[in-house]
């Protein structure tokens, strides 16, 4: 079975092999425009890739894209873990879902009003997951 529900992890070694991979995404997003995604259609699209020594991702909205490097802000906390962008005014919250799927929030740190991406981001599997 595989959607064993993820609810503890002691370290960051732990969150480090659940989110290691190739993982992607759709969800809401309120930057740029200042109408509500859902009234426009308009979502952002995610692809994360993290391994031992970094992780990145990279969202795009229509025109805009956002490519950011994540450092680790805080100890993980049960099943979430919050990082900060590097050199960019971005923090995000990560809640484990299951073996292959979690929740990502992504907004500045300077303006809580406003979200890059809030969703559910899928591990890629198969051939082509490591492109």
């Amino acid at each position: 079975m595989n959607s064993l529900i993820y609810n503890y992890f002691s370290n960051f070694d732990e969150w480090n092999e659940y989110v290691k991979g190739n993982w992607n995404g759709k969800g809401i997003s309120m930057i740029p425009s200042t109408i509500q995604p859902y009234e426009t259609g308009d979502e952002t699209t995610v692809i994360w890739k993290s391994n031992a020594k970094e992780t990145k991702s990279h969202f795009k909205r229509g025109k805009s894209e956002f490519s950011l490097t994540w450092l680790l802000e805080s100890e993980v906390l049960c099943d979430k873990i919050k990082l900060i962008a590097k050199d960019a005014d971005w923090e995000c919250e990560i809640q484990a879902m299951t073996r292959d799927r979690f929740h990502l929030h992504v907004l500045p740190i300077s303006d809580k009003s406003k979200i890059l991406y809030s969703g559910v981001v899928t591990k890629k599997k198969g051939l082509f997951s490591f492109l």
